[in-house]
């Protein structure tokens, strides 16, 4: 019974009861049967292929695969909920280790292996349901279904046991190795060490014949008197009885009637036998990315060059493996299921505590001020190189050596569109938080209660809001840098960039598909902070009677919000644009221009902050104003932040009663904090006043 045979199983709730993809009636042991390939043969019969791929396999399940939320610059440890769990015990079957090792090792064998996911449902999971359980199948025994152009996937059929089933695209996840002749299955490393794997298994079962079959290779008794067909095979077999054998090699032969023995074939010397074996196992070890100090080769390595082939595996072999998984569960898994994933964003191999891989602290320090030196920010440098020290405020700002002034002051390229700077201000000029003149005092009468009040809402509405819009947005502008340095690199043309027209049709065809990603991936969040911000207003009041999340009012203002946000992506475009064209007019390399992707990506990343605080302020307010014209509330306060740093103009605006719908400033239109009616930027950016009824 093998490891898969209990792919099915009895529902917790009901051990009678079958659930999920192969609940079709087949027994449990029938369920999942796995078809035996002929990739699992060169693991199993060869040293070299199992010891490349046990080394691989179980070197990366070493290292823990944990989960995280937040954002890159400060990452928050998942340590329970439903997806830590997952991963601790997959299934019945499987441990975290065994996940892994099997998943790598098929990748190894076969080019690809899949995650087929179960959930708590009889039907199979559902689309944005957390699974419960992961059954890691081999590629041979799932076959992709494509529309009738072959260009679109449209589902998977697995092969088991029991049969086929067809199962969707959100039930399954894929992990391939790039194959230049099919982009749906993987080509693996095991696919081009197959001629060193049968050179080197047919030299094998030539030596065992060797011995088997005599300790000469062979060669014909010959002689000058006549021998009759009877004495011919009495005397091979009697040389046989002798010397057939390795037990019987090199015993003394005595030859008569004028019998002379003539070897024929050439022996293990003249083969170059043992040169050709070691040669076939470089080749296979080579293919796989594994040096030779890991099969156990030492004859010419020392204690330098054995820790040397430890990096050099982690670093050219496990590393790349790592980033691929991780990124593929993010944009498969994570991503796919973000309005569920709850406190989990993404994951990775923790790699921290692998002794090889920790450089001298000298070493990276030195590198560090190198980095320094050439205007890299310090958060970006700390990253690059895993100083492991935490982010700092103004880390994201690069210095050049003139007079350690901002890059961003001096640089080209990187300021913001009109359209998007008159909503956030350009890049370096926003203000850090709900900045004022300390000399200017909140007024005294009914701050408490202001302050009570907005610290409420601050707790229930905006800081959720704003938690859910900067863990999104971070999550977003990952992915698009990936696409974007993926884009580079597979359309490179050697080590020189792509044609530009290829860069602009790329851009043109990004702009429109990330519009549309953003818009879904944020449409939840603005929808949870609306009613955030709606419900805060029903608390106040004892109710809400009137107010509809459907309403036109309601509708019109969230499309307003995804039509705005929209510019975060033509900004991005802007810049990326900008930047590569400059870089490939000044003749830089691909990894030149991946480099200018990168610091775009982290400027960008860095404004997320802004961009989420000002989201969250402007939704969570601007669904308390409607909530409140719906209730028929007639007049409205302001309440100024309580964060402890607040704009003048919004210290003096404390406590303002108007009608609502009215202007608080004289000059502008500021119905209310965050509105994004207002002709002046700096009232809005960051942000964190709100406003509330009047009852009396």
């Amino acid at each position: 019974m093998g490891l898969f045979d209990f792919f099915r199983r009895p529902d917790r709730s009901d051990r009678s009861k079958e659930r999920g993809w192969f609940s079709d009636g087949q027994p449990i042991h029938e369920a999942l049967r796995l078809r035996v390939g002929e990739v699992g043969e060169p693991y199993s019969t060869h040293s070299v292929v199992y010891r490349c791929v046990s080394v691989i396999a179980r070197s990366l399940s070493a290292a823990p695969f944990q989960l995280y939320t937040g954002d890159d610059s400060k990452p928050d440890v998942v340590a329970d909920g439903p997806w830590q769990r997952l991963f601790l015990r997959p299934n019945p079957y499987l441990t975290a280790d065994t996940l892994w090792e099997t998943t790598i090792s098929h990748m190894q064998l076969g080019g690809s292996c899949y995650w087929v996911l179960e959930g708590a449902g009889e039907e199979g999971i559902d689309e944005s349901e957390v699974p419960l359980e992961i059954w890691p199948l081999p590629g041979h025994c799932v076959e992709p279904i494509l529309d009738g152009s072959q260009r679109d996937l449209l589902g998977y059929r697995i092969t088991s046991g029991a049969g086929t089933v067809e199962l969707p695209t959100h039930a399954v996840v894929a992990f391939r190795y790039f194959n230049p002749n099919d982009p749906w299955r993987g080509l693996s490393p095991m696919s081009a060490a197959m001629a060193g794997f049968r050179q080197d298994s047919k030299a094998s079962g030539y030596n065992e014949a060797f011995y088997d079959n005599g300790a000469d290779p062979g060669g014909i008794l010959t002689s000058e008197q006549n021998i009759s067909p009877d004495q011919r095979t009495d005397l091979r077999r009697a040389w046989e009885d002798r010397h057939k054998g390795a037990s019987k090699a090199y015993r003394v032969a005595v030859l008569g009637n004028g019998l002379d023995y003539k070897q024929l074939q050439v022996n293990h010397k003249d083969m170059q036998f043992l040169e050709q074996r070691r040669w076939n196992r470089e080749e296979i070890a080579m293919v796989f990315g594994v040096p030779k100090f890991f099969l156990g080769v030492t004859d010419d390595l020392n204690y330098a060059t054995s820790k040397s082939a430890e990096r050099v595996l982690w670093t050219s072999t496990l590393i790349p493996l790592a980033r691929m998984v991780a990124d593929q569960l993010e944009a498969q898994l994570f991503q796919h299921r973000e309005a569920v994933a709850h406190d989990v964003t993404w994951g990775e191999f923790d790699t921290s505590r692998i002794e090889a891989l920790r450089e001298d602290l000298g070493v990276k320090l030195t590198s560090a001020e190198a980095f320094r030196r050439l205007g890299y920010p310090l958060n970006e440098i700390n990253e690059r190189l895993d100083l492991g020290m935490e982010a700092q405020e103004g880390g994201d700002v690069g210095l050049l050596p003139m007079g350690l002034a901002p890059a961003n002051e001096i640089a080209e390229g990187l300021q913001l569109d009109d359209d998007l700077g008159s909503i956030y201000g350009p890049i370096g000029t926003e203000p850090e938080e709900d900045s004022t003149d300390s000399a200017t005092p909140i007024r005294s009468r009914g701050r408490t209660r202001r302050l009570q009040l907005w610290e409420t809402i601050a707790r229930t509405a905006m800081d959720p809001a704003e938690r859910r819009f900067r863990k999104r947005l971070n999550g977003y502008l990952r992915g698009r840098r990936a696409e974007v340095l993926g884009f580079l690199k597979d359309n490179a043309r050697g080590t020189r960039a792509p044609a530009t027209a290829g860069v602009e049709a790329f851009l043109a065809e990004a702009e429109e598909r990330w519009n549309e990603m953003l818009r879904k991936q944020l449409d939840p969040i603005y929808r949870h902070a609306i009613d955030s911000g709606a419900g805060s207003i029903g608390s106040q009041i004892g109710g809400l009677q009137h107010f509809d999340m459907e309403s036109p009012e309601v509708l019109r203002f969230l499309a307003e919000k995804e039509l705005r946000v929209e510019k975060v992506n033509q900004t991005i475009i802007n810049n990326i644009r900008h930047q590569l064209l400059r870089g490939m007019a000044e003749g830089e390399a691909i990894t030149d221009l991946q480099d200018r992707i990168r610091h775009t990506f982290n400027v960008s990343r860095s404004r997320a902050r802004t961009i989420a605080r000002t989201e969250a302020s402007q939704t969570v307010n601007g669904a308390r104003q409607i909530a409140m014209q719906a209730e028929g509330i007639e007049r409205t306060e302001w309440l100024a932040s309580g964060d402890g740093a607040v704009r003048a103009d919004h210290v003096v605006l404390d406590g303002e009663i108007r009608n609502l719908g009215d202007t608080f400033a004289s000059g502008v239109t500021l119905r209310h904090p965050g509105d994004m009616s207002c002709s002046d930027p700096s009232q809005i950016i960051n942000c964190r006043c709100t406003s509330g009824p009047v009852l009396d």
